[in-house]
């Protein structure tokens, strides 16, 4: 039998984290099996995070990339008793690497068994989430960024066309990251369906919310304020959430942008969306737009007096929360 590689690519703001804190987690358990997760830089010598997203995230190597890819997954594969290779890097659908990372898979595709997971994300949500995430660290102005990005970022079409002219359509798995259509409602089971590693009882960390969502006014106020050394650090966020748990985080129909900013955003990807539904999901119970779309109602946002309120409020009980750390 041919041994498999799995290749989970992200997409962005789709549960990638608590993906790969499952596979680190679960390692040694997995390797028991046959199954590896390798390092961050596709190998087996340092601890494993449970992604490679480091290692495609760097540069080039002197040599081809596609030729390295091709070593360090043999390698994998050359171990006693390996008969999996799982690699997750959200990094892999977007981003710079984004029109080349499918070709430097383009040798083992037909030496292993191949497979590209992918979850895919409403654009308007996948926006927002990656200006809370990254975007507001650097910018103030939410309109600005958004303008530079809708239409282009989060193209699925043309991240799935790119795949599909290395790997071919047949070895690609599309889910919807959309609750009721995830396994038992949850990502990483839905992913573990995939490994087939169910009967296993692996650990999981259950109650932990992995880049969680903050309320507009922890928005508003962070945004361009010179809280975050560069895009990746999360240091205040984590700040937040250890020192006030989750009260901030952001409240189910609080949002950023009305129902028609949002329609008006997902317009823009209709035909790439349609595409999709017609390449990876015909014939299945899955609407015309792919997703699940906005309605009026759905969303609520906050008047710029409510902000300033909550903002006041937030800040009084860091210094209450803090001060009474201190004397205890």
């Amino acid at each position: 039998m041919m041994k498999r590689l799995t290749v989970h690519i992200g997409a962005i703001k789709t549960g990638s984290t608590s993906i790969q804190v499952f596979l680190k987690e679960n390692a040694t358990a997995l390797a028991q099996n046959g199954v590896v997760v390798p390092d961050p830089y596709l190998a087996r010598i340092e601890p494993v995070t449970g992604n490679q997203v480091e290692y495609f995230d760097r540069p080039e190597p002197n040599g081809d990339r596609q030729e390295e890819v091709t070593e360090l997954v043999n390698a994998l594969f050359d171990s006693k008793g390996v008969r999996q290779v799982v690699i997750s890097a959200e990094n892999l659908s977007e981003g710079d690497n984004s029109s080349t990372a499918a070709h430097w898979f383009a040798d083992v595709v037909d030496m292993y068994d191949t497979e590209v997971i992918v979850y895919l994300r409403r654009q308007d949500d996948v926006l927002l989430s990656a200006w809370q995430q990254w975007g507001v660290k650097i910018e103030t102005d939410l309109w600005a960024w958004l303008v530079a990005r809708v239409g282009t970022f989060a193209d699925w079409r043309l991240m799935l066309q790119r795949w599909e002219g290395v790997v071919g359509r047949d070895r690609i798995r599309v889910r919807l990251y959309e609750r009721d259509r995830l396994c038992r409602g949850d990502v990483v089971s839905d992913f573990e369906e995939y490994l087939g590693t169910t009967e296993l009882a692996l650990a999981r960390n259950n109650g932990y919310r992995f880049n969680p969502s903050f309320g507009e006014a922890v928005i508003d106020l962070v945004r361009g304020g010179g809280f975050f050394r560069d895009l990746h650090d999360p240091e205040f966020y984590d700040f937040l959430t250890e020192t006030l748990g989750y009260a901030y985080s952001r409240r189910g129909r609080e949002s950023a942008l009305t129902y028609e900013q949002r329609a008006s955003i997902v317009d823009r990807y209709a035909d790439a969306n349609a595409w999709v539904r017609d390449a990876y999901f015909s014939g299945i119970d899955v609407p015309e737009t792919l997703f699940q779309m906005p309605q009026p109602g759905d969303f609520v946002v906050p008047d710029a007096d409510e902000l300033q309120r909550e903002q006041l409020q937030m800040v009084a009980r860091l210094v209450f929360e803090l001060s009474r750390r201190q004397g205890t």
